[in-house]
């Protein structure tokens, strides 16, 4: 990892905050989509059986 030397950076406290939204919202989305996923894989076989 690069280090960069140590500079005093004001960044407002909604920039981290709307980060981390963004983030645990791409992780719940990402974990609906595979669900949705596995269940429409599982619907197919349950009716390719029928």
């Amino acid at each position: 990892m690069l280090m960069l030397p140590a500079r005093q950076q004001n960044v407002p406290l909604w920039v981290p905050i709307v980060v981390s939204l963004i983030g645990v919202a791409g992780i719940v989305a990402g974990g609906h989509l595979v669900n949705v996923w596995r269940e429409d894989r599982r619907w197919r076989r349950e009716q390719h059986r029928e």
